[in-house]
């Protein structure tokens, strides 16, 4: 029986570990090395570089109107171009290994958000039973 989790202290607190948890994993695999310690904190910036772009998106898609289609792209391209920043600020790779940690930063960010409206839909679920 899973208890009833209203709090979105608690959604956020889920969400947040599992995104720092998937950039630590593909910073990590990106990187040639395997420097794992840099990966955690590569990956602590970029959850941060994403809580300012989510921000940022969602300012400007209430001022200009934008879709969510819109909105979306803005965030995933902001993620792709922090991801790529921050991997040749702290972990100095090449080029090749620097776009693959930008791709795999994007497939976390995407691959976390879906798994967070599945937990969501599946706890909102069981509590209906």
């Amino acid at each position: 029986m899973i208890p009833v989790c209203n709090n979105e202290l608690w959604y956020m607190l889920l969400y947040c570990v599992l995104t720092w948890g998937m950039l630590v994993l593909a910073f990590g695999i990106a990187d040639n090395l395997h420097r794992w310690k840099n990966a955690m904190s590569c990956a602590l910036v970029e959850l941060v570089l994403a809580a300012v772009l989510s921000m940022l998106s969602g300012f400007a898609a209430s001022r200009l109107s934008t879709g969510t289609a819109l909105t979306g792209l803005f965030q995933l391209v902001g993620i792709l171009a922090s991801a790529m920043a921050v991997s040749r600020v702290f972990q100095m790779v090449s080029w090749t290994r620097t776009w693959l940690a930008g791709v795999m930063t994007v497939v976390a960010y995407a691959l976390v958000g879906q798994l967070m409206v599945w937990c969501i839909m599946w706890v909102d679920w069981s509590n209906d039973i």
